[in-house]
């Protein structure tokens, strides 16, 4: 698709990096909410940061991959809506997934945690 658009190598690497920041967002989110979401596995964990630095990493985290973002994002404007465009269809997938499989008597959520 990128070939019939005529896009460039720079175009590619700014929507990797997009990719990678939105990870590193999710990761942050994901540490923070670990000892609430996942409380067995936090205790289990031979590491543990105390809750102070456990919400100072994640929101830095959060905020400077936010930050670079849209840095990335305002490089090339046209990235931005391309990423977030193929970010919003695997979220909807990701719901209609989870309802498909509720509907069946599964629980996506459970099944993740395993």
């Amino acid at each position: 698709m990128g070939i019939l658009l005529k896009l460039s190598i720079t175009y590619y690497a700014i929507v990797a990096v997009m990719c990678f920041l939105t990870f590193q967002v999710l990761s942050g989110v994901a540490v923070f909410l670990l000892p609430k979401r996942l409380p067995d596995t936090f205790a289990a964990s031979p590491i543990k940061l105390k809750p102070f630095a456990r919400v100072f990493f994640s929101l830095g985290l959060v905020l400077i991959s936010a930050i670079f973002f849209i840095l990335a994002a305002m490089d090339k404007l046209s990235t931005a809506p391309v990423f977030l465009g193929a970010f919003l269809l695997s979220a909807i997938y990701y719901w209609l997934r989870s309802k498909w499989l509720n509907n069946r008597a599964l629980n996506a959520d459970e099944m993740l945690k395993r």
